[in-house]
């Protein structure tokens, strides 16, 4: 899950200098990482129910 959330931050970070419309950058890393926390939270319960 890190490496995941490592790359997609990197990413993120090298194509900002490149999209045509400015982003906020502190908010788009905490939605990555808000998003895998959640991914990451939903996969232990599905292991936990079956």
């Amino acid at each position: 899950m890190a490496e995941h959330t490592w790359r997609v931050s990197l990413i993120a970070m090298l194509k900002e200098p490149f999209l045509k419309e400015k982003v906020n950058t502190t908010k788009l890393l905490k939605m990555i990482i808000i998003h895998d926390l959640v991914e990451s939270e939903a996969e232990v319960y599905r292991h936990l129910t079956h």
